[in-house]
């Protein structure tokens, strides 16, 4: 009885430190639910795991500052103007050192061209903080084609959020399509005896290979948009690719060190947003 009331007392402490559920996580819940019930999953066990699962998961949750900064979704696009168009490029294509105001080619302009309504100092610091982009001689330099969000644990849970709703989307929608011609591009590469010793030779493989196919697409998706015609209707759309592995249960305990030292998540191009230990090498 004391334990039991101990852990309605933690509970409503962390209630107070934590955030709502907005429209994007209780769309990810509906999602996942769904494709479980597509699967033909007794209802009521559903709820009981989704019920056990979230108490399990609430019990010493890490209480702080749930004043989150925010994930700026449209950064990405930011850095990927920056190094295609050429308006903010030289003559071998590179991205060009900006003053922060004043006419293109500006940081200024260039957030303009992407987003009108964005705040510019919310933007900079956001860029500034991920490393993406460097202030040098009083000008401010692109480092890199992507946004990290390594070391912005809040905004890297939103970016994982939204990632998560990103592929459950695709899975619901084909699980519902009569045929290929409706369905999403959906495509896997999976192998069930792969060396571990391999493993970084993998992971040099998706750095040379897939991110050379997604700055393929993420050109690609720019030149439509730049094309559109005047007041054309417009979505949001996305591409990403992602590597995933079975544990050894042997390596369980050592799961958390190990698993962050390895991780190389690729996603939300339109620029490309990931996470990644060490700094990329131009």
């Amino acid at each position: 009885m004391n334990a039991g009331k101990a852990r309605i007392r933690l509970t409503r402490r962390a209630r107070s430190t934590q955030r709502r559920l907005d429209a994007t996580a209780r769309k990810l819940i509906n999602q996942f639910v769904h494709v479980l019930r597509r699967c033909q999953y007794d209802s009521s066990e559903i709820i009981a795991a989704v019920t056990t699962a979230a108490r399990a998961e609430m019990q010493g949750f890490p209480q702080g500052d749930q004043s989150a900064r925010r994930e700026l979704r449209d950064a990405p696009h930011v850095m990927s103007v920056w190094h295609t168009d050429p308006l903010y490029t030289d003559e071998r294509g590179r991205p060009l050192p900006l003053r922060v105001h004043g006419p293109a080619p500006s940081f200024e302009s260039l957030l303009r061209r992407v987003n009108r309504a964005r705040r510019l100092d919310m933007m900079l610091n956001y860029l500034l903080r991920a490393g993406a982009v460097e202030k040098a001689r009083g000008r401010l330099v692109a480092r890199t084609r992507w946004v990290s969000l390594r070391g912005m644990l809040h905004e890297a849970s939103v970016r994982s959020l939204r990632g998560l709703q990103g592929i459950l989307a695709n899975y619901e929608h084909n699980l519902l399509s009569r045929d290929d011609a409706q369905s999403w591009f959906e495509y896997t590469a999976e192998n069930d005896h792969f060396p571990r010793s391999r493993e970084r030779a993998l992971v040099e493989f998706y750095m040379r290979d897939c991110m050379a196919c997604l700055r393929r697409v993420d050109a690609f998706m720019l030149r439509c948009e730049q094309e559109r015609e005047p007041g054309e209707p417009t979505m949001r759309v996305g591409f990403g690719m992602y590597h995933c592995q079975d544990q050894d249960p042997a390596l369980q305990q050592d799961h958390g060190k190990r698993g962050r030292r390895a991780k190389e998540s690729l996603g939300n191009l339109s620029g490309v947003s990931r996470e990644r230990r060490s700094r990329p090498v131009r």
